[in-house]
């Protein structure tokens, strides 16, 4: 892997098996939760939606054992429903279930767990696009939309990724010059309220404090997409 190959790639298994992620890493579980995100629309069971806002809280250590035993329910039971009203493989909402409760846990392959969430919310966000149920026959038309959207799916994924890990072959030092009360209070507030909005913002408070790094700047200013556990904010936050 070299870093052109890195930046410019549009396939997130192909990121994922080079990172190895190591499943109990905090990074990881916001890799995980912004995969599930980017299919947020297509989790139309609550329950899937709150056991991602649990992994996230998880990975920040915040969660107590009542409340990790009640989302593992809730993802239980939203990947039940999605079954029984007739997901398949082919459907969107059932394969994007399965991805938010997979999220969810933990498993010993953590390298394959990571890739296999990544593919089925790929699948979710193509099935999506009009592709055919499992119990129906494919069109030529609609086989057509779906590996476009496949490919489009594994391409955002793989933005999603870089926003989370950043560049891991030339990594970003920090200069504390930076980290001005603004900053500061910029980066937690967009952390918290998943404000990525203002992350253009961020950008201008930055260079005020004297920084020139175009990664971070650029990042910032970027069209995204964004997700929680952005490089550019744990950077200044100091998280790993």
């Amino acid at each position: 892997m070299t870093e052109a190959d890195w930046m410019e790639s549009s396939d997130v298994v192909f990121m994922l098996e080079y990172l190895k992620p190591d499943g109990r890493e905090r990074k990881t579980w916001l890799l995980k939760c912004a995969y599930c995100r980017d299919a947020w629309h297509l989790l139309s069971d609550s329950d899937s939606r709150h056991a991602i806002e649990v992994a996230e809280r998880i990975a920040d250590g915040s969660v107590t054992t009542q409340e990790l035993n009640n989302a593992l329910r809730e993802a239980n039971r939203a990947v039940g429903r999605a079954s029984y009203q007739g997901g398949g493989i082919h459907d969107a909402a059932y394969p994007a279930h399965t991805a938010a409760h997979a999220a969810y846990c933990t498993a010993s392959n953590s390298e394959l767990f990571a890739v296999g969430i990544a593919r089925a919310v790929c699948i979710a966000l193509a099935s999506a696009a009009g592709v055919t149920g499992r119990h129906q026959r494919y069109s030529r038309e609609s086989k057509g939309n779906y590996d476009a959207a496949q490919i489009h799916a594994r391409a955002e994924l793989a933005k999603l990724t870089r926003c989370v890990v950043g560049n891991p072959l030339r990594p970003v030092t920090l200069d504390p010059f930076w980290l001005t009360s603004t900053v500061t209070a910029l980066a937690t507030g967009i952390y918290e309220q998943r404000a990525f909005d203002r992350l253009p913002i961020l950008a201008d408070a930055l260079q005020e404090a004297g920084c020139e790094n175009e990664d971070v700047l650029s990042h910032c200013r970027g069209e995204g997409p964004h997700a929680r556990g952005c490089w550019v904010i744990d950077l200044i936050l100091g998280k790993q």
